[in-house]
């Protein structure tokens, strides 16, 4: 999401269909600083905002799936946010990036942009593991800058993107493939860690926000526009989105289940007035975006979804709105997967075998404790019997989740 916000006024022609009842619900944040990034891990969930005064930004954190919001004051605004579990993530401000390991208590600088005007200009982050993360930004005649860490953000590298227009969004589907979108018909991609990127094929407005899951994608951005690809970024078809509102952010748990957000301002005696928020959703792909509602006018900036049934989404005058109306699939139990992927043995002593026969397709297992805090993730190619080693960690309940672009999977593993 661009942090330098553009308000378009013009008329909409919409042909969305409005659904007469309010799914989204306000939460109570506290604040009237403008959100602009939201992060969910289960509960454990922060956003970020602020007016850019010192002392009038904040990282707001829940631990209760938003009941309640703890407020940390920041002397920078943060721009975009991203956590590898639920301590331990990274912020974008003006001067550069910042990272904490105490849950958003205390913050490090681990980049400074040293006065440098390309990187003044940072807009989104993304890791794929604890150690490997990328940074997208620039601005538009100068650079579209990427930077790479490979140690958790001690030091970052600039990699060679190729263009000059300003990077808004970048995202990664495994270790080596990412992609990245911004102004001016920009989508990038890489399939090898960020050392070659090179420009998909696609003639479209600036774009905002980009979600990946396998092969499937889907970038957003100004005038309502929606692409997808089904083929990792090769071909990319619009959607209807039923609108003419910006679209600042969007986010995919499955192939099939998603959500689009944004809106647009309309100036009315020289005041702006916000009138025209924005929240799309889609179960079948993109084949129909609906229109869903908060009972807010205020436009948003960032939406996530934090499990098969609940999402959030964040934007002006301290807006934090929650929906338990996801309805993905993603987490039910497929019996062709059940079939082919089995866990065993479980209970275990901390060793454990993930057998994959017959799947032939990557996929990608994670580890959670029960406060949700990611203890292991690995990216699985072309291997059937996938060895795994808890065995130097505390005896308890863990949980695994094993996903690719067809299937996902949650087991309870036990560790005795």
């Amino acid at each position: 999401m661009k942090k330098n916000i553009v308000f378009i006024s013009f008329v909409i022609v919409s042909s969305i269909s409005i659904n007469a009842q309010t799914s989204w619900m306000p939460q109570v944040s506290g604040t009237n600083y403008e959100l602009t990034s939201v992060f969910f891990i289960r509960n454990t969930g922060y956003t970020v905002g602020g007016n850019g005064q010192t002392n009038q930004n904040a990282v707001f954190k829940t631990i209760n799936g938003g009941l309640n919001w703890t407020k940390i004051i920041t002397t920078k605004q943060f721009y975009h946010i991203f956590f590898t579990d639920v301590n331990t993530g990274y912020a974008i401000d003006f001067d550069g990036f910042l990272k904490t390991v105490d849950g958003g208590t205390s913050w490090t600088r681990v980049f400074s942009n040293n006065g440098l005007t390309k990187y003044n200009f940072m807009n989104s982050i993304f890791f794929t593991n604890a150690n490997v993360g990328y940074c997208v930004g620039g601005f538009d005649g100068l650079q579209g800058t990427i930077l790479k860490t490979v140690d958790g953000g001690i030091n970052w590298v600039e990699q060679t993107s190729g263009v000059i227009k300003s990077l808004n969004s970048v995202y990664f589907i495994n270790p080596d493939t990412g992609y990245a979108v911004g102004n001016d018909n920009t989508i990038l991609k890489t399939v090898n860690g960020g050392t070659l990127w090179t420009q998909q094929n696609v003639q479209t407005s600036y774009l905002n926000s980009v979600c990946f899951i396998g092969n499937t994608g889907y970038a957003v951005g100004y005038n309502g526009k929606i692409l997808k690809t089904t083929n990792g970024g090769t071909n990319w078809t619009f959607q209807n989105s039923g609108t003419t509102n910006e679209l600042n952010s969007v986010y995919f748990i499955d192939v099939k289940t998603g959500y689009a957000v944004g809106g647009r301002d309309t100036i009315i005696n020289g005041l702006l007035v916000p009138n025209k928020q924005t929240i799309l959703k889609t179960n079948n792909g993109g084949i129909t975006w609906t229109a869903k509602l908060s009972g807010d006018s205020n436009n948003l900036y960032s939406v996530c979804i934090a499990d098969s049934n609940t999402a959030y989404a964040v934007g002006r005058n301290g807006l934090i709105i929650k929906t338990t109306s996801v309805g993905a699939s993603t987490f039910n139990n497929y019996s062709e997967f059940n079939q082919k992927l089995k866990i065993y043995p479980n209970p275990t002593k901390g060793k454990f075998t993930v057998i994959a026969s017959g799947i032939n397709k990557d996929f990608q297992i994670l580890i959670f404790n029960i406060e949700g805090q990611e203890i292991q993730n690995q990216y699985i190619h072309n291997e059937v019997n996938v060895k795994m080693d808890l065995s130097l960690l505390p005896k308890g309940v863990y949980f695994i989740r094993l996903w690719n672009n067809d299937f996902v999977r949650v087991e309870k593993i036990v560790v005795q």
